[in-house]
């Protein structure tokens, strides 16, 4: 084993290794808000790239490595998107619906005329006051379209 094959050996051991202490926070605190699902799915992209270039160039050591670094973003690339579709974390693609921010459905009935008093007394004097006889849902609407 020469000196380049041993750099190469340690490289690969460190970017194999290098997303475990972000999948052991994961799994102890069992939040991965902080994560970005889209950056994993890209390395995870990268990894399998490399695992083919090491199958044409008969590399044991690069497919070795990136099929470990594969299985632990794999990993937290999982855990991600379960969170995501159970609503535990925050949805980061257009395709999967994101609730609005001035959405008060789930407002109980008693609070919405309170929020709406609120929402008419924080008014900019620029933007047309709603009349007190309008529903909440209809103020929402035109908040919406500003």
């Amino acid at each position: 084993m020469n000196i380049f094959e041993i750099i190469g050996f340690i490289a690969t051991t460190l970017t194999t290794a290098c997303s475990l202490p972000q999948l052991v926070k994961i799994i102890k605190t069992k939040d991965s808000k902080s994560v970005s699902f889209l950056m994993y799915f890209m390395m995870t992209i990268g990894y399998a790239l490399w695992i083919v270039y090491g199958v044409y160039s008969s590399s044991l050591q690069i497919i070795l490595g990136n099929a470990i670094g594969s299985l632990i973003l794999g990993t937290i690339m999982t855990i991600k998107l379960m969170n995501m579709i159970k609503g535990v974390d925050e949805k980061e693609f257009p395709f999967i619906k994101k609730k609005h921010p001035l959405d008060f459905s789930h407002i109980e009935n008693t609070k919405k005329e309170e929020v709406k008093e609120v929402l008419l007394e924080n008014e900019e004097p620029t933007v047309q006051i709603a009349h007190k006889e309008e529903e909440i849902s209809s103020l929402v609407e035109r908040l919406k379209n500003l």
